[in-house]
């Protein structure tokens, strides 16, 4: 191999290098779990200025009781909140204008026993 191959198999090492070390922002931050009497949970979503929007979908199961859930600015205001009794369903699509800093979706059980599956979605 000369000088010349050398010079470019090198390059393309630190190319492939550099570009693999770039870390993805996550654009969804979800829960995905059964719920029982007095579970509680949230995640925290960081939103930066390429964020335009938030988008919240999924469902809430109860078969039992009572589960709440909350989507929270990061002022720390409840900008959505949905109370499911059993037995009951709701399907949810909602959509927030965004602000930057931390966003909080976070359920609680209030006796109650079932299934969330709630996303927060990032719309670049």
């Amino acid at each position: 191999m000369n000088l010349k191959e050398t010079k470019l198999v090198f390059l393309a090492v630190l190319l492939t290098f550099l570009s693999s070390c770039e870390t993805i922002p996550a654009d969804r931050y979800g829960i995905d779990l059964p719920v029982g009497p007095g579970a509680t949970g949230s995640t925290v979503a960081a939103v930066d200025f390429s964020v335009s929007s938030l988008r919240l979908t999924g469902s809430i199961d109860v078969t039992e009781g009572t589960i709440l859930a909350e989507v929270m600015s990061p002022s720390g205001a409840v900008l959505f909140s949905v109370t499911v009794n059993a037995p009951g369903e709701m399907h949810l699509d909602r959509s927030f204008p965004a602000g930057e800093g931390e966003w909080r979706l976070r359920y609680m059980s209030l006796n109650g026993t079932g299934y969330i599956h709630l996303h927060l979605y990032l719309v670049r």
